[in-house]
């Protein structure tokens, strides 16, 4: 199983330390970027080095969505798995996450035992998520 590199965009450092700790003990983990806006996300997305996006949805006054869409426009974001952190449990915004091309949902606070499993299972997800967006194109 090759070793992944994840983006965590989150601007509370208290969650980021805790994804982060967490993150790290994952043997599968390569490295952990972290970026506090949009716009260090997005240059640490240019590197191509991204297989796991992770992205709170209230980024400090930005939406989380709107900051993936805007990745996906500028081709930063293709097929990388893009998980939405989230306190929210409104149906439309999780409505509106499907429709950005999220692939998954973890609710906060985090739950760590479903992030390590996501993290765990990348290959497989990305396997899953790239088969649905080509059904869905078709």
């Amino acid at each position: 199983m090759r070793s992944v590199n994840i983006l965590l965009l989150d601007d509370n450092a208290a969650d980021r330390r805790l994804a982060e700790t967490s993150l790290r003990r994952e043997k599968v983990v390569n490295k952990v970027f972290l970026a506090t806006n949009p716009e260090e996300a997005i240059h640490v997305l240019s590197s191509g080095e991204i297989d796991l996006v992770l992205v709170d949805i209230d980024i400090g006054g930005h939406c989380g969505l709107g900051f993936i869409e805007d990745a996906k426009k500028r081709g930063v974001i293709t097929d990388q798995i893009v998980v939405v952190l989230s306190g929210s449990q409104d149906a439309s915004v999780m409505a509106q996450a499907d429709h950005a091309g999220v692939s998954l949902w973890i609710d906060k606070p985090l739950n760590f035992k479903k992030l390590e499993y996501i993290v765990q299972n990348v290959p497989e997800l990305f396997f899953s998520v790239v088969t649905k967006r080509k059904a869905n194109a078709a």
